[in-house]
């Protein structure tokens, strides 16, 4: 049933637009009767996507959602880039290719070298950058920093661009999510043993197929493990709750954001996040962030109570989670 005028006019009922033609998302809020006599607030259970004619009628169509509003959100800075949608990180180095003193064969060999140790140097300075949750990063906790130097040269790859004059260029990729990976490494060095229990645990076989969390009107930064809390502190959902097969196959969480063209017909995401994603995501507005590091989520009460109805525990450990970001990152321009 469509809002009437006046409860929208007084701030009953959120309307937003939906990311399809035509539709809205409505978020549920607690809704007070006109009745003066009534004690308690009714809560909105609309925690719906109302799709219009215009779009395929269902969720479910051969186009999914994400083929059209969603790409990964990244961060390209001065020593590298991020793909947080993904969970990738990359750097480019240089390295000498002296064929006159050494010889065509052999100068590649040690070139191959050069690289690799300064592509393990520069992952390094990348990755130490980035936050774990709201209060920590990896910098400057020697736990973690020590798994860090262990992880890049096991996972990274290699990839050979152009020999220009006496220099060979490379770019090394290291993946983020995944056991054998970065998020892997720092989970089963800080969090592996932590005995934290969430709001949501266990609660699950909702309708749902992944969770969004909007945060698109923040300046949420990008984690590898955010925590989730009520307005009072309490925990809702974090790292410890994540189920350690699910962080084997991948990110705990991914990152995207609109993208700019939403008139294309190319899936925005790789074939692995519009599965996740699915086509029928649950999507919780965010307005509030916490942390030091301002990579935490602060849900409302309200929105807790749409999150164990709706039944989402399940999707929330095993990290299909999507965060929106305002826009991606890019200092070096």
């Amino acid at each position: 049933m469509p809002a009437r005028k006046s409860d929208c006019e007084r701030g009953r009922l959120h309307l937003r637009p939906a990311p399809v033609d035509g539709g809205f998302f409505v978020t549920m809020i607690p809704f007070t009767s006109g009745n003066k006599n009534a004690r308690l607030p009714m809560l909105m259970t609309v925690a719906l996507v109302l799709v219009s004619p215009l779009a395929s009628g269902s969720l479910g169509a051969a186009e999914p959602l994400s083929a059209r509003i969603l790409v990964p959100y990244t961060e390209r800075v001065e020593t590298g880039f991020i793909d947080w949608g993904q969970g990738l990180a990359s750097v480019d180095v240089q390295a000498s290719y002296d064929t006159v003193r050494f010889g065509s064969s052999h100068a590649k060999i040690k070139s191959i070298g050069e690289a690799e140790k300064k592509g393990d140097a520069a992952l390094f300075r990348l990755l130490r950058g980035i936050n774990v949750d709201g209060e920590r990063r990896l910098a400057g906790n020697p736990d973690l920093e020590a798994a860090l130097k262990r992880i890049i040269p096991k996972s990274r790859k290699m990839d050979i661009g152009k020999i220009a004059n006496v220099t060979l260029n490379a770019t090394f990729t290291v993946p983020l999510g995944g056991k054998k990976a970065v998020a892997g490494a720092v989970h089963s060095t800080i969090f592996a043993e932590s005995t934290e229990h969430g709001m949501l645990d266990g609660a699950g076989g909702g309708p749902y197929t992944s969770v969004l969390f909007d945060a698109s009107k923040t300046s949420l930064q990008a984690a590898l493990f955010p925590r989730f809390r009520t307005e009072s502190g309490e925990l809702v959902y974090g790292p410890g709750l994540i189920d350690a097969k699910a962080l084997a196959r991948g990110a705990a969480i991914r990152y995207v954001v609109r993208s700019d063209d939403t008139g294309k017909k190319k899936s925005g995401l790789t074939k692995d996040m519009a599965r996740a994603l699915g086509d029928n995501p649950l999507v919780v507005e965010i307005g509030k962030i916490a942390g030091e590091f301002l990579a935490d989520i602060v849900l409302r009460d309200e929105q807790v109570e749409q999150l164990r109805q709706a039944r989402v525990g399940d999707l929330l450990s095993q990290g299909l989670v999507f965060i929106l970001q305002t826009r991606s990152i890019d200092t070096t321009r």
